[in-house]
């Protein structure tokens, strides 16, 4: 049915298509063959990421004890979207609007008294995406939450700790699943 379609599309549009090239009808081709691919892809399962923010901390984050703390970034492992300026380390700034799928991850210390909660939050105003558990016991309490929001040029999303183990708990470092704040622009 997909190819059906994909076909059905391509007959019908592409004819009927306006180009502008430079170079000729070797570029009329080129880009033909593209936009097909772009419907290929459009018309699978597969998603099309307009942009990529991928941050973390490599440091501990020293917590307090029911005290809601912001992740403070310092290595970028990506950042297609710009979002991210070390000089403002809390946030990832949208540069441009559109629907994003954001995710937060954080590693508790070892410590099996309350809570563990990770959270999204947009313009220090609105929590997006929240995850709260119980602590693990004799283990790293590993947590992580998510959202898929519209969000407009200019907003700011914090990714915030929060833990009531009664004193003082460290958030553990691991680029790969701890203090890491991850930004994909999925459609316009």
């Amino acid at each position: 049915m997909k190819k059906i379609f994909l076909i059905l599309i391509s007959i019908l549009y592409l004819p009927n298509c306006s180009f502008s090239f430079e170079n000729g009808i070797e570029d009329e081709r080129i880009q033909r063959s593209e936009l097909i691919s772009l419907l290929a892809v459009a018309n699978s399962n597969r998603s099309i990421i307009l942009g990529n923010t991928r941050i973390y901390k490599s440091t501990i984050t020293n917590t307090t004890n029911n005290t809601p703390v912001a992740i403070s970034f310092d290595t970028i492992i990506y950042d297609s979207n710009n979002s991210f300026n070390l000089n403002d380390p809390t946030k990832i700034t949208i540069t441009k609007s559109g629907l994003y799928q954001t995710t937060g991850q954080l590693s508790y210390a070892t410590n099996g008294t309350g809570i563990r909660k990770v959270n999204l939050v947009l313009n220090d105003i609105s929590v997006i995406g929240s995850t709260a558990v119980p602590a693990a016991t004799g283990d790293l309490t590993n947590i992580s939450t998510e959202s898929i929001y519209r969000l407009i040029a200019g907003d700011f999303i914090r990714l915030q700790g929060f833990q009531s183990s009664g004193g003082a708990l460290d958030i553990a470092v691991n680029s790969g699943y701890s203090q890491v704040l991850t930004l994909t622009r999925i459609s316009d």
